[in-house]
């Protein structure tokens, strides 16, 4: 397989990784589980700009 897709399935998995410990975290701070897809929008909102910013410096040229 092409590394560049090895690349990008990574980047989608630690992505996936970070929005499940969003997800626990803001779990807990409202007492409740805010779900798969709230969890997801809000990280994307948040936090997907800058992470993967810095996710891109790590991966190869």
């Amino acid at each position: 397989m092409d590394e560049r897709i090895l690349n990008l399935i990574e980047l989608n998995r630690r992505a996936i990784d970070e929005i499940n410990r969003f997800k626990w975290l803001e779990s807990e701070k409202q007492g409740c589980d805010i779900g798969d897809f709230n969890a997801a929008k809000e990280w994307i909102i948040r936090y997907y700009s800058d992470w993967l910013r810095g996710e891109k410096q790590k991966l190869p040229d």
